[in-house]
C-alpha cells in the first residue's frame, strides 16, 4: 500500500493587526524625537534672532556721532538700495496703518524744544551707511560703508525676515556735528505685555530693534513682501507704526490677544554718558559738559532747584557762568549778581560803586561774594611803599596771581621787579 506524504504549506508573517500594533510602537517612540527636534529648531532660531538683535544694537550705538537712518524693508535684495539707509526725511512717508517699507511718525513728546513733537523713523536695520551727506542732506554716493559687524545675513532674524528698526529721527540726523544731546533726545516709547512702562525708559528710547518671531506678524521678507500685522494683539505695538514698542518678559503662544513671540531691545545711552568732553573742531577737549536737561546739584542733599547748584565753597581759577547767587534762602528767590561784575572796572570807566552796580574802585579786587554784592579789598600781596602798579590806560586788572603780578586784560602783565 502507497502512503500519501502531506507538506505543511503554513506561511509565517506578520496579520494586519501585528503590522499595526508595530507601527504604532515606532510611532510612539519617534514621536518625543520628532518634537525634540522641532523644539530644537525653534530654539536655533530663537537663538539667531537674538544674536541678530544684538548684533544690530551694537553696530548702530557704535557709529559715532548720529545713528544710522534705518533702511526701506520692501525692496528686495536685487535693488541696490536693499539695506542701504535712507536719511532723506523729505523722501519718506508718513506712517499710516497699513505696513510700510520705510515711514515717519510723531512721538509723544517734544524733546529738543522746538514746539513740536519729534518724528520717529521706522524702516529696516541697515547693512550700509554714507558716511558723508552735502548740506543739501543728501548723501554723498561715493562714500558707501558697511555698517560695522553686519551683513546680509544676521540682518535678518532667524526665520529670515528682516529686522525692524525705529530711531529718534533728530539722532539721525546726517548733518549731526555732535553727540552731546543724545541722552535726552531720544523719544521712543518702551511698554511691557500689560502696557506698562519698562526697561527703564519714559518716552526717551533713542532706537528699538525687533525681530517678529515665529509667527512673523508684522515683518518684511528679505524679498519685501509683509506678513499683516494682528489687531487687537500684544504684539501690534511692534508693528503699527507709531512711536511706541513692546518688550516681554517671556513667550506667550496663547489667544490670539495675549500671543507675543517677538524679541524686542531698546537702547539710550546710560547715566554713564552724562559728562562728555567737549570736541571743538574734532579735537576732544579736557573740558566737560552735562548732557542733563534738568538740574544739577554738587554736594546737595535735596534736589537741586536751580541748573547748578552747590552746596559749599566753589574753588577754581575760571568760571564761566551768567549769574553768581548766594545760597537759597527759606522763602523768596535768592540773591544773584552778574558774574561779570568780577572784572573790577576801575572808577576811571565812569562806574560808581554803587549798591546797584558794585564795582570795585582803583587798585581794589574782589575778595569775597556777600549777599549777591561784591566786598572788595587790597591783594595781601601788595608791593613796597610808594610803589604803583597799574595796567596801562584804557586796560583794567583781570588778576591778580600769587606772586603778585598783575594780569591785565590786554595781556600785559606787571611784576614787583
Amino acid at each position: 500500500m502507497k502512503l500519501n506524504s502531506y507538506k505543511d504549506t503554513h506561511e509565517e508573517g506578520f496579520t494586519l493587526i501585528e503590522l499595526s500594533v508595530v507601527i504604532l510602537i515606532i510611532a510612539i517612540l519617534v514621536l518625543p524625537l520628532i518634537q525634540m527636534y522641532n523644539a530644537n529648531q525653534i530654539t536655533k532660531k530663537v537663538t539667531a534672532s537674538k544674536d541678530s538683535v544684538t548684533a544690530a544694537v551694537s553696530s548702530i550705538s557704535a557709529l559715532p556721532i548720529r545713528y544710522p537712518c534705518p533702511s526701506d524693508r520692501s525692496l528686495p535684495t536685487t535693488d541696490p538700495n536693499y539695506g542701504v539707509e535712507n536719511c532723506v526725511l523729505a523722501s519718506i512717508p508718513t506712517c499710516t496703518a497699513a505696513l510700510q517699507g520705510i515711514c515717519k511718525v510723531q512721538s509723544l513728546r517734544d524733546a529738543n524744544g522746538d514746539g513740536t513733537n519729534d518724528l520717529v523713523v521706522i524702516g529696516g536695520v541697515p547693512q550700509k551707511y554714507y558716511e558723508n551727506y552735502f548740506v543739501s542732506g543728501l548723501p554723498d554716493t561715493s562714500k558707501l560703508s558697511d555698517m560695522p559687524g553686519l551683513n546680509s545675513e544676521n540682518i535678518l532674524d532667524g526665520w529670515g525676515n528682516q529686522l525692524t528698526y525705529a530711531v529718534s529721527a533728530v539722532l539721525m540726523n546726517p548733518l549731526k556735528t555732535n553727540s552731546f544731546d543724545d541722552f535726552k533726545n531720544g523719544v521712543i516709547t518702551a511698554v511691557d505685555e500689560n502696557g506698562n512702562p519698562t526697561a527703564g525708559i519714559e518716552d526717551n528710547g533713542q532706537f528699538v530693534v525687533v525681530s517678529h518671531g515665529r509667527n512673523q506678524s508684522g515683518s518684511f521678507s528679505k524679498e519685501g513682501f509683509p506678513t499683516a500685522c494682528p489687531a487687537g494683539s500684544t504684539e501690534t505695538e511692534n508693528c503699527d507704526q507709531d512711536s511706541t514698542f513692546t518688550s516681554a518678559i517671556g513667550y506667550y503662544e496663547g489667544a490670539a490677544g495675549t500671543y507675543f513671540d517677538d524679541y524686542t531691545r531698546f537702547y539710550m545711552r546710560s547715566a554713564g554718558d552724562l559728562w562728555f568732553n567737549i570736541v571743538n573742531s574734532g579735537v576732544t577737549s579736557k573740558h566737560i559738559t552735562h548732557r542733563n536737561s534738568q538740574n544739577v546739584g554738587v554736594n546737595m542733599t535735596t534736589n537741586p532747584a536751580y541748573k547748578l547748584e552747590v552746596g559749599g565753597t566753589i574753588r577754581a581759577s575760571s568760571v564761566r557762568t551768567d549769574e553768581i547767587c548766594g545760597p537759597v534762602p527759606a522763602v523768596g528767590s535768592p540773591v544773584c549778581m552778574p558774574a561779570n561784575l568780577l572784572s573790577s572796572l576801575p572808577s576811571s570807566y565812569g562806574v560808581t560803586n554803587s549798591t546797584n552796580v558794585n564795582y570795585c574802585n582803583d587798585g581794589q579786587i574782589a575778595i569775597e561774594i556777600t549777599g549777591g554784592k561784591l566786598k572788595c579789598g587790597y591783594p595781601a600781596f601788595r608791593g613796597p611803599a610808594n610803589e604803583e602798579r597799574r595796567c596801562a590806560a584804557g586796560a583794567y586788572v583781570r588778576e591778580i596771581k600769587t606772586n603778585g603780578c598783575i594780569v591785565c586784560n590786554d595781556g600785559s602783565q606787571i611784576c614787583t621787579p
